[in-house]
């Protein structure tokens, strides 16, 4: 099945998955309010699992962390989006957005599943992490 399995898993994650609302520190900005957050990923690599292109811009010899950011979206445009981002086109929707930042704080409303190399250590509502890979998990 190989790169069809991320495909299956983010489909399932559209129609089962309790968005949240949210606060992203990125740096030392101001913080983007997240009404209904879908996911967000910090990458220093274009990939993650299954070659899945999230930060099409990403460079991992940069020292600069890229983050991408999906909220807000209808359960139709998300299954778009998933079938798109092999492509690289899931960054023309509106509600999919790309940052670089070299730090990262994220505040759920509700505890969500963290996700580290494929790995679930632990449900969270406060992580922190950087681009030299640090993370700390507040429950």
């Amino acid at each position: 099945m190989g790169k069809l399995v991320y495909v299956f898993i983010g489909v399932k994650q559209i129609f089962t998955r309790k968005k949240t609302k949210a606060l992203l520190y990125l740096d030392d900005d101001k913080p983007i309010r997240i009404g209904k957050l879908f996911f967000v990923v910090g990458m220093n690599h274009i990939c993650e699992g299954g070659g899945v292109p999230f930060c099409p811009g990403a460079d991992p010899t940069d020292g600069i962390m890229d983050v991408c950011l999906v909220r807000d979206m209808p359960k139709i445009k998300l299954l778009l989006a998933v079938a798109m981002v092999y492509s690289g086109n899931h960054l023309k929707f509106g509600r999919v957005s790309t940052h670089k930042c070299k730090r990262m704080y994220l505040v759920t409303a509700k505890p969500q599943q963290i996700h580290l190399d494929g790995e679930t250590p632990c449900m969270a509502s406060r992580i922190r992490w950087d681009v030299g890979g640090k993370f700390r998990f507040v429950k």
